[in-house]
């Protein structure tokens, strides 16, 4: 699912990129900005590379939904997810441009929702928010993913709820019957 969900979140800036820009390639990319050997990676020219950081749980989610009994399992996981935007092109003056339109996008949008076309089904809703890191956040970051730095972005991608497949019913427990007394 989380796939899914950021590729639906390309696809859309995507949109936005090339109609603003009137370009017919694509401007957003989902990919890692280094190999796992650390070498870059080829080919991520003039584009915005979407990165996932970091996959966390959703702690102000309830963990179990409303009607929810004990017989039966797996409540849906709520997650939260980092995701890194990293604009490289070959002048730093369109590298910041790229960058400007993607933050305009996700502030001009920063709800989807199931009634809009593409939007991945299973999933309830998505809100994108800016999150500020300060400088030494930046750097450690930067040296984790082995990259130079260039013009980037952190947004929070909240409340990816991932459901397990149908619940599955549980045997009921049944009452003990009381063997007090008696002999077997």
């Amino acid at each position: 699912m989380l796939d899914v969900t950021l590729q639906f979140l390309q696809q859309q800036l995507n949109a936005a990129l090339q109609q603003q820009l009137a370009s017919a390639q694509p401007l957003a990319r989902l990919a890692s900005l280094v190999q796992p050997d650390g070498q870059p990676t080829a080919g991520l020219g003039n584009c915005l590379v979407m990165s996932l950081l970091n996959v966390e749980r959703e702690s102000a989610a309830p963990m179990l939904p409303p009607g929810y009994s004990p017989a039966q399992a797996a409540p849906s996981l709520h997650l939260n997810l980092d995701m890194l935007c990293t604009a490289l092109c070959a002048r730093y003056e369109d590298a910041l441009r790229l960058l400007s339109l993607t933050l305009g996008f996700f502030q001009a949008q920063p709800l989807f929702t199931a009634d809009m076309p593409g939007f991945p089904p299973g999933l309830g809703k998505l809100s994108v928010e800016l999150r500020s890191l300060d400088l030494n956040t930046m750097n450690t970051l930067w040296g984790m993913l082995g990259a130079k730095h260039q013009p980037a972005v952190v947004f929070r991608v909240r409340m990816l709820s991932l459901h397990s497949g149908p619940r599955q019913l549980l045997p009921a427990v049944s009452q003990p019957a009381p063997q007090v007394g008696r002999q077997t």
